[in-house]
């Protein structure tokens, strides 16, 4: 059993708000606003209103309302209970995906809906520091995996680029965080993606084994990066930094 305390409702509301990479009340008002009127025009006066309700929301100046519980539930993936009992209780809710559930889809509309949210979770990785990519190795889902290369949102050789990087042929990923600078594109792959090239040869194996060869030219397939810095003596090491 909880009590409703709205100034405590509001305080968690807004932590989840800044956990979702809102950056302002509108940003998250306008999410909120397409949610409730679906393709219906958003005017300014409408966005203005609800970002002045819901500023006073998150100050627990005013109440939630029901109707917002379902909407607010499928937008910063957490249950009404826990929304209600300003985060002390917690339920399973369908509308937390997780990269596990994803990685093991063969639905090109749920492929869809998740590379395109607007909070770009593509790419985070879950409790166990595994990303989708890795997931969907694991269950040698290669359908998703040539999605994801198909339509450009992941890479593991960019075509544009002259050199591999020491660690791999300079993998790259479409889509950017919303939190993240700008001026830093290089910091979008986890670590893990950036330095090490076992993705790259993992879906190269899984390419073979699905009898998809024409992809292995454009993988590098008979190449390791490491073939790019050989010289008489070795590797060049001045070369690789």
């Amino acid at each position: 059993m909880y009590e409703l305390n709205d100034k405590k409702i509001g305080a968690h509301l807004k932590e989840l708000i800044d956990e979702r990479g809102y950056k302002t009340t509108a940003d998250f008002c306008r999410d909120y606003l397409k949610l409730k009127y679906s393709n219906q025009e958003i005017t300014d006066t409408i966005l203005q209103n609800e970002r002045n309700r819901f500023g006073a929301i998150l100050k627990g100046d005013k109440k939630i309302q029901t109707h917002d519980l379902p909407i607010l539930s499928e937008l910063l993936c957490v249950s009404c209970e826990e929304i209600l009992s300003a985060g002390k209780c917690y339920a399973p809710t369908i509308n937390h995906v997780t990269n596990y559930e994803i990685a093991q889809s063969h639905d090109r509309k749920v492929w869809d809906e998740y590379m395109k949210r607007e909070d770009t979770i593509f790419l985070n990785c879950d409790e166990y520091c595994k990303t989708v990519i890795d997931y969907a190795l694991e269950f040698k889902n290669y359908a998703f995996m040539k999605y994801l290369l198909d339509e450009g949102f992941i890479w593991f050789v960019d075509q544009n680029a002259d050199v591999c990087n020491m660690y791999g042929y300079r993998a790259g990923t479409s889509i950017t965080p919303k939190e993240l600078d700008k001026k830093h594109p290089e910091y979008c792959l986890p670590t893990e993606i950036q330095f090490q090239d076992k993705l790259r040869t993992q879906t190269i194996a899984l390419a073979i084994e699905n009898e998809d060869y024409d992809i292995l030219e454009s993988m590098r397939a008979r190449e390791i990066p490491e073939m790019h810095k050989l010289n008489w003596n070795g590797i060049n090491c001045i070369q690789a930094r």
